[in-house]
């Protein structure tokens, strides 16, 4: 009866180990990933001023660490939660433009980042995964020049990220795009309110390479 109790503990312990194997691409991680973000044209203007092209940030560089926990995931398929804890993406730029010297920068900060993630598995090590994020985000745009007309604008409001990735063991490559409009406020270098209720564009393409646990 007993060599019958501990064969039983058995098969199930090897049976627990199975599932977990065959899961290993759908299992609940941690995730930290660089990326290159590609603004759109419309990135940091608002919606009633232009901007000249030669003073926009061209590159964004940038990093993500985050969670994921997968719900009664199967073998080959799982849905969960994506929780990306901070984003953070900076640009920089300088330029001349008849002759006065520019320099630009620019900040997308996102914290819980949230949001369904599904993943399909090809096998225990390899697998697609598509996800949606909702990112309560902090958005800055600053162009200084050598004459003073600078001024930076800053806000807080949400905007969106839709991505897939393609994941081989931990390595993690996928693309994403963030979009939306966030309300800012303008000052010039002086501190002096120039605008409020601006909404300023957050649009670009990222690349993103990292790991996932």
């Amino acid at each position: 009866m007993k060599k019958k109790g501990f064969l039983l503990v058995v098969i199930l312990f090897i049976g627990m180990l199975s599932n977990i194997q065959a899961q290993r691409a759908i299992k609940n991680g941690f995730s930290i990933n660089t990326f290159i973000g590609l603004p759109s044209e419309s990135f940091g203007l608002d919606n009633i001023e232009s901007m000249n092209s030669d003073i926009q940030v061209k590159m964004l560089y940038g990093l993500q660490l985050g969670n994921r926990w997968y719900f009664n995931p199967t073998e080959h398929y799982g849905i969960g939660l994506m929780v990306n804890w901070i984003d953070f993406a900076i640009g920089v730029k300088s330029t001349s433009i008849n002759n006065s010297d520019y320099g630009i920068a620019a900040l997308d900060l996102a914290l819980l980042k949230t949001g369904p993630i599904g993943t399909f598995a090809f096998s225990q090590d390899m697998a697609i995964d598509g996800y949606y994020n909702l990112r309560p985000t902090v958005f800055g745009y600053a162009i200084a020049n050598e004459d003073e007309d600078s001024y930076a604008s800053a806000g807080f409001g949400f905007s969106h990220t839709i991505g897939t990735a393609f994941r081989y063991n931990v390595l993690n490559v996928g693309i994403e795009y963030v979009f939306g409009d966030i309300n800012v406020s303008q000052e010039d270098i002086n501190g002096i309110n120039i605008s409020n209720n601006e909404k300023m564009n957050t649009n670009n393409l990222r690349i993103v390479i990292g790991f996932k646990f």
